[in-house]
């Protein structure tokens, strides 16, 4: 075969197409049977990317979308002829082995996309072109190792995700030369040691995710972060109060800092997160009343804040929260009784304030709000009978 793979695409790339052939099961998937190569190892058409389901030829570009097809197989190193590849994307397959260098020698290479399979080794470290890349996902694979202190030339990267590996060592602050960066996901990793200071600095920042690390220290500059939609910092062994600065991260949508070591009051400021939807507090040691205002936040959906040590009653304010589905405190030491307000809530569909200090009866306001699936309440003060509106 002689004749062009695509339209101004180099004809070396052809061997290239018959790697994947080889190296995986892409032949034998429904819909991909044209994925073919004869007896020298060319494909059987000349105009792969006009035949071949998955690849996409623009004008100066290879876009290759292959996920979620049930991709068996290794990736060779090959694929390094293809070098006008622009677009990789293998996600939610079953491939397996190494990381192949290749693709940190594609100078086209704009993003990478090899999120839930399962690659081992270590991370590529040195791209030739750290100018092109701008979304790296390496999520949910079995890599190990730390992060490359390398990843800090990857000037324009919006988006790195190496979230559910088994990556080790701590955070590189040179991460936080990465001035373009607007999505951090380095979740489910043992990665140790604190938040380094420089990654406050990515002030563009839209998504951070540390999750389930075993990282240490404050949170004393997270207000800096003004872009933050999503924060989630759960699951580590994170200290220390709650900064008033939190109250300028007026676009956080989701707040997640359960099971770690926080202590201290919310913030006055925390109720000017008037766009915040899922906040979950759970294990910790936060104390202090629940803000007075909390009614404020009309965006909530989910307040999970059990197993602190919360004082003081359950603001009447709360009733203003049309739109919360889920309210817990349970075990803390909240008094007072139940405000009647929560009828207001005609989304509610789980309240649960079991294991405090609770007084009064059950409101039989309660029995009108008609979305109500689960009322947990015992194991407080309570007094009266239970309303029959329930």
């Amino acid at each position: 075969v002689t004749g062009s793979v695509r339209r101004g695409c180099p004809s070396g790339g052809q061997a290239a197409l018959c790697t994947l052939v080889s190296d995986t099961t892409i032949s034998s998937i429904a819909g991909y049977n044209m994925w073919a190569c004869d007896e020298f190892g060319f494909p059987t058409t000349e105009n792969a990317c006009g035949y071949y389901t998955g690849l996409d030829c623009g004008a100066d570009k290879i876009n290759f979308n292959l996920s979620h097809i049930g991709l068996v197989g290794t990736i060779g190193e090959a694929l390094a002829s293809y070098v006008g590849a622009g677009n990789f994307s293998m996600q939610g397959n079953s491939l397996a082995g190494t990381i192949p260098s290749v693709f940190v020698r594609i100078t086209t290479l704009e993003s990478l996309n090899l999120r839930e399979n399962s690659f081992d080794g270590t991370i590529p470290s040195i791209f030739v072109s750290p100018d092109a890349l701008t979304y790296l996902d390496l999520g949910f694979n079995s890599l190990v190792g730390s992060i490359p202190a390398s990843l800090d030339i990857l000037s324009n990267l919006q988006s790195l995700a190496l979230d559910g590996n088994a990556l080790t060592g701590f955070i590189k602050r040179t991460l936080g030369s990465l001035g373009a960066l607007t999505s951090l996901k380095i979740s489910y990793n043992s990665l140790t040691w604190i938040i380094p200071e420089l990654l406050y600095g990515i002030t563009g920042l839209r998504t951070l995710m540390l999750e389930s690390n075993l990282l240490t220290g404050g949170i004393s500059r997270i207000g800096d972060l003004t872009d933050l939609s999503h924060l989630s910092l759960g699951v580590n062994s994170l200290n220390g109060p709650i900064p008033g600065s939190i109250g300028s991260l007026a676009l956080l949508e989701s707040l997640s800092l359960q099971d770690n070591q926080f202590s201290g009051s919310i913030p006055s400021s925390f109720t000017s997160l008037t766009a915040l939807q899922t906040l979950h507090l759970y294990y910790n040691s936060f104390e202090g009343a629940i803000p007075v205002d909390i009614g404020s936040m009309g965006a909530l959906r989910i307040i999970s804040a059990s197993y602190n040590q919360f004082n003081g009653s359950l603001p009447s304010s709360i009733g203003s929260l049309s739109e919360l589905s889920m309210c817990s405190f349970v075990s803390n030491n909240i008094t007072g009784t139940i405000p009647s307000a929560i009828a207001s809530m005609s989304k509610l569909v789980y309240f649960a304030m079991t294991s405090n200090s609770i007084t009064g009866t059950i409101p039989i306001e309660v029995g009108s709000v008609l979305t109500l699936n689960r009322f947990l309440v015992g194991a407080n003060k309570l007094i009266g009978t239970i309303p029959s509106e329930l």
